[in-house]
């Protein structure tokens, strides 16, 4: 074993010994608290289990709309405004059109640096961003470069939840009076 090999495992071992996971409970009653959309918005249930299954989007939701409400930035918004995202893209990067050569590469660390900034849901839970491909488009090239493909993996992950307990649904009242 040579000597950055034992580095190399002190380092992972340093990692683990940092790594810390949490329990993130939540009360449901009486309500739907995961609809599945291609399922004419029923709760997700184990078929085996009979428990209610939480995905993973669902919690992140609603750490994402706590994060809104508390202003902090955020990138990734609700489905009902499905534009906004682009529009934020958009924002962040106005500054891009006063950049007029690739060589300005300065500012464009700036605005990376500025778009993470503004999304904190980018840096706890990760994003993957799009740019359109314009082969003759120098300045597109370097922002693409700069954004490093855009893909960002957060700190914080999450696997889908699952209730303590066995649920049933209410099929036969539309209301709980």
């Amino acid at each position: 074993m040579t000597q950055s090999d034992t580095q190399n495992t002190d380092d992972r071992a340093t990692d683990l010994k940092r790594r810390s996971e949490i329990v993130f409970v939540t009360d449901a009653q009486d309500c739907n608290p995961n609809g599945n959309p291609k399922g004419e918005n029923r709760p997700r249930i184990d078929p085996v289990t009979q428990q209610c299954v939480v995905t993973d989007v669902r919690l992140k939701r609603y750490l994402r709309d706590q994060l809104d409400d508390d202003d902090h930035g955020i990138f990734v918004k609700t489905m009902g405004d499905a534009s906004s995202r682009a529009a934020l893209a958009l924002d962040r990067l106005r500054d891009v059109e006063e950049i007029e050569k690739p060589e300005d590469l300065e500012q464009l660390e700036d605005i990376h640096r500025e778009f993470l900034n503004q999304s904190s849901d980018v840096r706890y839970f990760g994003a993957t961003l799009s740019f359109n491909k314009d082969p003759e488009d120098e300045l597109h090239a370097a922002v693409k470069t700069q954004f490093e493909g855009a893909n960002y993996t957060g700190p914080v992950q999450f696997s889908p939840a699952r209730s303590l307990n066995a649920v049933e649904t209410n099929e036969e009242y539309d209301t709980l009076t």
